[in-house]
């Protein structure tokens, strides 16, 4: 039986070619990838939807789809309340929050030891 993922991503072209090396690597494994809708709308399709797993783009804000449009939440929101959701409900899910952004390493590269300014 395979196993289903769903991978919302705003920059879906950027992220086929990791998904089918991902595909490839694990026949089994079947990942659809789609663009993000908007917030209440996204836990709506995401709570009824069948699926094994979720691969959740860290910046789901950043490009808009095809329509010009773009959500304005970002993946850990998404996560937060699906998480609580599937916690009610009984039926977890694993959740791999990712990023393929290449300044993504750079909002984690700054020293957190360094005296800030109190202003």
């Amino acid at each position: 039986m395979p196993t289903k993922y769903i991978c919302l991503d705003d920059e879906v072209e950027k992220v086929k070619p990791i998904v089918q090396v991902l595909e490839a690597a694990h026949p089994d494994l079947s990942i659809e990838i789609r663009s993000p809708y908007k917030f209440d709308e996204e836990v709506r399709q995401l709570t009824k939807f069948d699926y094994d797993g979720l691969l959740l783009d860290l910046r789901l804000d950043r490009a808009a789809d095809a329509d010009g449009q773009r959500v304005n939440y970002r993946a850990l929101a998404l996560a937060q309340e699906l998480r609580t959701r599937m916690t009610e409900d009984g039926r977890g899910r694993p959740m791999v929050l990712w990023s393929v952004d290449d300044n993504f390493k750079l909002s984690y590269d700054k020293d957190e030891n360094e005296p800030r300014p109190f202003f």
